[in-house]
């Protein structure tokens, strides 16, 4: 009856702390990023580019220019496609009382928005290895085992000599391979391989993923190591989204399809609206009220240009 306005029960504000680290968030577990690399877009709707081999740009053109005539146009050799982002979001609450009472230098609200900023990037962990597992992205199903190949279970393949063949087959050739711990360990210890790289001059041992590398003329080699909790309820199901993956793939992190580049990449994920972390005052719940701490991201993961799929 006083006329004085009622304290607001919910107050919610981006917190700019909590933000920078979300977006400076690196876990070295996690390889989706170097597999669809990050690049922001302009808006949730947008326009991409894919790789389309059947266009002009792949073709030598005759660039042949008389004095006055018109040169020769040529279409890019890509595709323009259009895609919207989705949105991602969690949320965690912690109890006033426990965020006063927690012990010195420990931050309850840090360690939620770090933990929330963990589980958005698994999830697209997991999203990027059902991409990557998903035949639909490869012209080429290589399927280690047939059509005269074996496969690296096999002892006596020769898989240095049926990998390099197999990798020099596509348009692009792959820059990188993406492997299940399981296939790693296999490939590692393949005895051909072994041998191949010289080890004490035998056919026993393991060697390194960059030695691995350099045998294959590749940049690099991925090893997925993430634990992806698929339960539904409240019993946790820990499952590894890498496992038993063998693809090869042509990356180019600088390549930004969403920017309509003549850049060929397997593919790259967009984001309309990089990590946002909020954080709300609740003031109806408990003795002192709940902080809430909401984790949000808009993206989306897509493939732009097709790869062989080299299934051990």
């Amino acid at each position: 009856g006083l006329g004085i306005p009622a304290e607001p029960l919910f107050r919610s504000l981006s917190n700019p702390v909590l933000t920078a680290i979300a977006q400076g968030f690196n876990n070295r577990e996690l390889i989706a990023g170097l597999i669809l690399p990050v690049h922001m877009v302009a808006a949730s709707e947008f326009k991409y580019h894919q790789l389309d081999p059947s266009l002009q740009s792949f073709k030598a053109p005759d660039a042949a220019l008389g004095a006055t005539a018109q040169p020769n146009e040529i279409p890019l050799a890509m595709a323009e496609k259009t895609a919207a982002t989705n949105d991602y979001g969690l949320v965690h609450r912690v109890p006033q009382k426990r965020i006063d009472e927690a012990p010195e230098g420990y931050d309850h609200i840090k360690v939620g928005a770090a933990t929330l900023t963990k589980n958005i990037w698994l999830g697209h962990e997991a999203r990027t290895a059902t991409a990557v597992k998903a035949a639909a992205n490869y012209t080429e199903k290589q399927a280690l085992g047939s059509n005269g190949t074996k496969k690296i279970s096999d002892a006596t393949a020769d898989l240095p000599k049926q990998l390099m063949e197999q990798l020099d087959r596509p348009l692009l050739r792959p820059n990188q391979l993406t492997l299940g711990r399981d296939v790693a360990t296999a490939l590692r210890t393949h005895p051909s391989i072994v041998k191949a790289i010289g080890i004490n001059g035998t056919d026993s041992g393991v060697v390194s993923l960059a030695a691995l590398a350099d045998l294959l003329e590749l940049d690099r080699i991925l090893v997925g190591n993430a634990l992806v909790n698929t339960s539904k309820n409240s019993t946790p199901n820990l499952t590894n989204p890498w496992a038993g993956v063998f693809a090869a793939h042509y990356v180019n992190a600088m390549a930004n399809p969403g920017m309509l580049e003549d850049d060929a990449t397997f593919g790259f994920t967009a984001m309309s609206l990089d990590l946002d972390v909020q954080t709300t005052e609740d003031m109806s719940r408990g003795t002192r009220g709940v902080q809430s701490i909401k984790v949000a991201a808009e993206m989306v993961e897509l493939i732009t240009a097709s790869s062989p799929y080299l299934r051990g």
